[in-house]
């Protein structure tokens, strides 16, 4: 079964059930709430959702475009009070903030550059496309649509990979259809919460002998030295983030002294499996420990398409033994070919060096 990964959220919180119903506290207030939104409407209910206003949680109402990206946004854990203003005019005060972070990670551009189109329905398809982008979910699956076009096919085809979504009927997947609250709620809820949760680790660089910098994707509150585990005995003494912008963060580590020609793996983060670049080695002989550990990318996921191009942090390892094209990519940092001199790069850019190894 292929692996499938979801951006890191740092997310905690408290369910109180009611056994008799199998509804959570907070959805058994609303009287159209049924069993299987129950867990989802009450993790909304949490980040802020509020009810219709008759007792009813209007599960099968619409939702707008303003209330989805004001609960999207809080889910996602986005930077809201330091994002630039966006540009849209139509967005009431008490949503601005959270299209401006939206806008900002590049979830969504809006209808306009002028206009976000606050106070309409959003659809299953568009909200598709902000889970996708918010959650960095990746996935395909053989389930085919006939309605979805092809600047929505990778949101959708990741949303029904990881079990976020499914289609309004086997054959449509409802991409112009307005979504409900109730599927918004669980369209949102899974992606949080199921499915195989991961830390994104983007780089990790030895600056000494007892100190680590790293840069981790996603918004992360409450930092400690014991969130990571590292193997061959490298202990984290302290951690500290020293930079933040509104998709990733850099984190400073102290640690106990990394040993010459050692590579050491972190192993989780916050409990949690991590992908990315996740190990470095202390060349023998390198008296400043400096170095940085390439992460090891198969061929057949290095490639992305000319609308999504795939993009890469930190120095890349690629086996292209047996393979003659690499495409649409961007690394930031240097790029090693392993296996193959004779590859070819299409639409592929390389901030460092592009180092071929026999």
């Amino acid at each position: 079964m292929k692996k499938l990964y979801k951006t890191f959220i740092a997310a905690t919180g408290i369910t109180l059930m009611v056994a008799s119903t199998g509804f959570t506290a907070a959805a058994a207030g609303f009287s159209d709430v049924i069993p299987r939104y129950a867990d989802s409407i009450d993790f909304l209910v949490s980040k802020g959702a509020k009810g219709m206003g008759d007792s009813s949680f209007g599960i099968r109402e619409e939702i707008k475009r303003i209330d989805a990206a004001i609960l999207t946004a809080k889910v996602l854990r986005l930077h809201t009070e330091t994002a630039p203003a966006s540009g849209f005019k139509d967005v009431p005060k008490r949503g601005q903030s959270a299209v401006n972070a939206l806008k900002a990670a590049g979830i969504t551009s809006g209808k306009t550059k002028t206009l976000f189109d606050s106070n309409s329905p959003i659809t299953r398809g568009e909200i598709a496309v902000w889970i996708q982008k918010g959650f960095d979910l990746r996935g395909e699956t053989a389930t085919i649509f006939k309605d979805v076009p092809k600047n929505y096919l990778s949101a959708v085809q990741a949303l029904v990979a990881n079990g976020v979504a499914k289609g309004m009927s086997a054959e449509n997947f409802g991409i112009n259809a307005n979504i409900t609250r109730g599927d918004f709620a669980i369209f949102l809820h899974k992606s949080a919460n199921d499915g195989v949760v991961t830390a994104n680790i983007l780089s990790i660089q030895s600056v000494n002998s007892t100190t680590l910098k790293m840069k981790i994707k996603g918004s992360v509150t409450d930092l400690n030295a014991t969130d990571f585990l590292f193997d061959n005995g490298l202990e984290v003494k302290e951690a500290k983030v020293t930079d933040s912008t509104l998709t990733e963060l850099t984190v400073e580590l102290k640690t106990s002294i990394q040993q010459e020609g050692t590579k050491y793996t972190l192993k989780t983060f916050k409990g949690l499996d991590v992908t990315g670049v996740v190990s470095f080695t202390i060349p023998a002989g390198n008296g400043n420990g400096s170095a940085t550990g390439p992460a090891v990318i198969r061929s057949v996921n290095f490639s992305g398409t000319t609308e999504n191009p795939k993009v890469f942090y930190g120095d890349v390892r690629v086996d292209v033994t047996g393979v003659n094209n690499l495409e649409n990519a961007e690394v930031k940092g240097d790029l090693y070919l392993k296996g193959n001199t004779e590859v070819t790069l299409s639409h592929v850019t390389v901030e460092g060096d592009t180092i071929l190894e026999e």
